[in-house]
């Protein structure tokens, strides 16, 4: 459709990338260590397998549970409230929330992120898989045309002047 952008989301974990812990410490790979963040990236990740459309309502009732809510999204019972109000097949969700495997994801996407793109906060976008860049929005357009055309042009603009380094309001 004509109207629409594909979206392939990927994990960064800003606390990682803003860790006093030193870059060799990888929160993903120490289970043991608490994170403000690392359970609802797995969550995200768990979310996606199982479906597009599950996850994208996951995503935004997450979105909505941290930045609307004010709820406390490290907490288990609190991802498996949102995948239970998500129609996620929840104990499928929980058991892979629990495991090595989801971390590990997390991990994967932080670092392709970190190695690939030079990310260094949220959200990094990126197209055509070669044109990286950090976006900073007051919020987004109300309709879903306005959005549509914000990516279309910022994709003009990106892909096609390379020498735009920065754009800055003042």
């Amino acid at each position: 459709m004509e109207n629409e952008v594909a979206i392939h989301w990927k994990c960064f974990s800003l606390e990682q990338a803003n860790s006093t812990r030193g870059p060799d410490l990888k929160l993903w790979e120490h289970p043991d260590i608490q994170s403000r963040s690392l359970k609802a990236l797995q969550a995200a990740k768990c979310a996606q397998s199982q479906g597009a459309k599950l996850f994208d309502t996951f995503h935004l009732l997450l979105f909505e549970a941290l930045h609307r809510q004010g709820k406390n999204i490290a907490s288990e019972e609190v991802l498996k409230d949102i995948a239970f109000e998500a129609h996620l097949n929840t104990p499928q969700f929980m058991e892979a929330l629990r495991s090595d495997a989801s971390r590990q994801q997390v991990g994967q996407d932080h670092m392709e992120a970190v190695e690939r793109y030079k990310a260094f906060g949220v959200p990094t976008l990126v197209f055509d898989q070669k044109w990286p860049f950090f976006l900073k929005l007051g919020s987004l357009p109300d309709s879903a045309e306005e959005r549509v055309s914000l990516f279309k042009e910022l994709k003009e603009l990106i892909t096609h002047q390379p020498h735009v380094l920065e754009v800055k309001r003042t």
